[in-house]
């Protein structure tokens, strides 16, 4: 079932935001075919393509996933707001060490946001740098040579040329539409726990988990390419 859709403005629209008594037309974010908005009592509300309409929903997901980043993004640009890389870090403490006959330490995790706004203010879609398209390609004006490549994965992963480009990747798998919920949130969280000393090294696997997502919509991986 499609939760997204285009209306007749190009825009793209969540079921949600369609009243029962729409008026609009509404099109496939991948074929194209107009799509009818169901909003029953029955099943989940949802676009559904007409009867005769063939559709790839790897193809959906993957666009989906593009625009509604590119759109995300842009308005936290836009608009000052921030849109954060969330990690775990971890903080000792030797205070305890210093006391006589005791020689403890402690270890407390505290959540670190880092705001890629701040450091990447351009971002376009589908652009194409060093011979590679990105879903996602996210640039510096102050940094010229910085990029990120942004890339949704569904059932294709980076192929290995791109992944020895030495560009920075943050590659995402996707199942379905609920798996964008931390685009919504402005966050992509990483539970992966590291002290500010350590670095990420090149293509580590880290779990990435939505809030109470459960069932097809079980935790993803975020995979980190290329990062120092």
């Amino acid at each position: 079932m499609n939760l997204y859709a285009f209306n007749d403005k190009n825009d793209l629209i969540h079921i949600s935001e369609v009243e029962k008594k729409h008026k609009e037309k509404y099109f496939c974010c991948s074929c194209s075919d107009e799509m009818i908005a169901k909003k029953g009592d029955i099943k989940a509300d949802h676009f559904a393509h007409k009867p005769d309409a063939v559709c790839n929903c790897e193809s959906y997901l993957h666009k989906v996933s593009k625009i509604k980043f590119y759109k995300e993004y842009n308005f936290c640009l836009k608009n000052k707001t921030p849109f954060y890389i969330e990690y775990k870090t971890r903080v000792f403490c030797d205070s305890c060490q210093k006391i006589e006959k005791l020689n403890l330490s402690c270890k407390n995790v505290f959540i670190k946001p880092y705001d890629i706004t701040k450091r990447f203010d351009k971002i376009s879609m589908e652009k194409s740098y060093k011979g590679f398209k990105a879903d996602i390609l996210l640039e510096s004006s102050l940094h010229p040579d910085e990029k990120i490549f942004i890339e949704f994965a569904v059932t294709h992963k980076c192929e290995i040329e791109k992944l020895n480009s030495k560009i920075r990747i943050i590659e995402i798998d996707l199942v379905n539409e609920k798996n964008l919920k931390f685009i919504s949130n402005r966050k992509i969280p990483i539970n992966k726990d590291y002290t500010d000393k350590e670095k990420i090294q090149d293509s580590i696997a880290l779990d990435f988990f939505g809030d109470n997502i459960t069932g097809n919509s079980s935790p993803k991986i975020i995979q980190l390419h290329n990062t120092k």
